[in-house]
């Protein structure tokens, strides 16, 4: 059994050697909760998670970090939470080569290398930790090697320009904020298609074949005559996909703005808010109109027939627009999440929470 503890959360980066090395972990038989985070979000990620350890004391568990570094606080913090927890089998394991801080921590929990990417030493770890057939090891070898390429800008790898053709890829992937399981399992999807692909081909019919990756992964996610549609682009089909996901797997948390229900996105991409807004006016009455908000603070409203957002955009935010569909711009230096957004828009505008 290829099982050593009975649940492990898997706190990661949100690039390639980063989810890299959480693919390469989930090649265990391991039941593993995964989390992805920047440096920003590290210290609420790190809390999330010894929230989680708390409520599964009584669990053999493997707190796991990858390409993340810790400073001399963050590690305080660990051995501190560890100690103050000694009733709980807990291990941690951190596995890094960011040399701003690891390169002096003296811990036997953190695995500090600057010549391995995070990815290369998670293959390492998982292959004295667990046993693979001989297949599975030269995909766990060639993998790690593969993603080091990129991640350590080696120019003379013969993996360098398909690591970075993946990791391009994986950049500008565009999933909903609510959506990041999701995002993550497709994001596990394309590094074993692409890799598998790229061990024996090349870039040039890589492209050719991404196209019927993206759509075999729809499959069974929309419509069947949605996905056999060949007039439907396939970014409109994705789209799709998420709205049909967040109308029926999500709790659509609505705003009141002047006894309007509103629905706020937090920099979505303008097209997808686009489509997205008009499938779901279509199918949630009770929304009276839409706002989507950049990070520069830049507004996009769309709005149910009745509503006209131009005038509210024009009289609230010195914006314009039309009835349906308006613009504007606010100042939203310092804001970095939704929840902060939310905040931000009911202290400085008057919008009302409706639960």
């Amino acid at each position: 059994m290829n099982k050593k503890y009975d649940v492990v959360y898997h706190l990661s980066d949100i690039d390639l050697d980063g989810y890299g090395s959480q693919y390469l972990m989930n090649m265990t038989d391991e039941d593993i909760v995964f989390f992805n985070t920047n440096i920003s979000e590290l210290n609420k990620s790190i809390n999330d998670i010894f929230e989680l350890i708390l409520k599964n004391k009584d669990k053999k568990i493997l707190f796991m970090i990858t390409d993340l570094s810790f400073n001399e606080k963050t590690i305080k913090k660990f051995n501190n939470f560890k100690k103050g927890n000694s009733n709980i089998d807990l291990t941690y394991q951190l596995l890094d080569h960011h040399k701003s801080n690891g390169e002096n921590v003296n811990e036997e929990w953190y695995l500090f290398d600057n010549n391995r990417c995070s990815a290369r030493i998670t293959a390492d770890w998982i292959l004295e930790n667990y046993d693979f057939n001989v297949f599975k090891i030269d995909y766990i070898e060639y993998l790690g090697d593969f993603i080091d390429a990129h991640d350590r800008w080696l120019e003379n790898s013969i993996y360098f320009h398909k690591s970075n053709f993946l990791s391009d890829k994986i950049f500008n992937i565009q999933f909903l904020d609510e959506m990041k399981n999701e995002k993550r399992d497709y994001i596990f999807y394309i590094i074993e298609k692409y890799t598998n692909f790229l061990k024996s081909g090349n870039i040039f019919d890589l492209e050719s074949s991404s196209y019927n990756f993206d759509l075999i992964y729809l499959k069974d996610k929309i419509d069947f005559d949605l996905y056999k549609n060949i007039n439907i682009s396939l970014k409109l089909k994705y789209i799709n996909y998420y709205a049909e996901f967040y109308l029926n797997k999500i709790n659509i948390e609505l705003l009141k703005f002047k006894n309007n229900f509103v629905l706020v996105f937090y920099n979505l991409d303008k097209e997808i808010f686009q489509y997205m807004s008009k499938i779901i006016m279509k199918n949630r009455k009770n929304i009276d109109f839409l706002m989507n908000i950049s990070t520069s603070g830049s507004i996009s409203f769309r709005s149910q027939k009745e509503i006209d957002v131009g005038n509210i955009s024009k009289k609230y935010f010195n914006g314009g627009g039309h009835k349906n569909a308006g613009g504007a711009k606010i100042n939203i230096n310092g804001i970095h999440s939704k929840k902060e957004l939310y905040k931000y828009l009911i202290d400085k505008y008057g919008f009302e929470k409706t639960s």
